[in-house]
């Protein structure tokens, strides 16, 4: 298993998880958007381009390192965040982190 990339994805998900309930970022009490844990990632570690932390993020749900799930209700949410968080594998695709 890649270590670095195990490293960075426990960031993210420590991040994810720092995100608190009634935050834009959460939508419910386990999902995060994508996009608003990219955005704390980036205050915290400074600027990370979009794509590299979405690699990162799609290498380390690949590896089982963390959860993603897709957004079910795409009319009842915020379209610019759901469309910086959106992530597709294969016919697949995710918006959130569980976190």
């Amino acid at each position: 298993m890649n270590d670095a990339l195990t490293t960075i994805a426990a960031e993210i998900l420590s991040v994810a998880r720092a995100i608190p309930a009634g935050h834009v970022g959460r939508y419910d009490g386990e999902r995060v958007y994508i996009g608003a844990v990219w955005a704390m990632y980036c205050e915290r570690h400074g600027n990370t381009s979009r794509e590299h932390f979405m690699r990162w993020v799609s290498e380390a749900h690949t590896m089982g390192l963390l959860s993603l799930n897709r957004a079910d209700l795409v009319g009842a949410m915020a379209a610019g965040l759901l469309r910086l968080s959106t992530i597709t594998k294969g016919l697949a695709t995710f918006h959130f982190i569980v976190a």
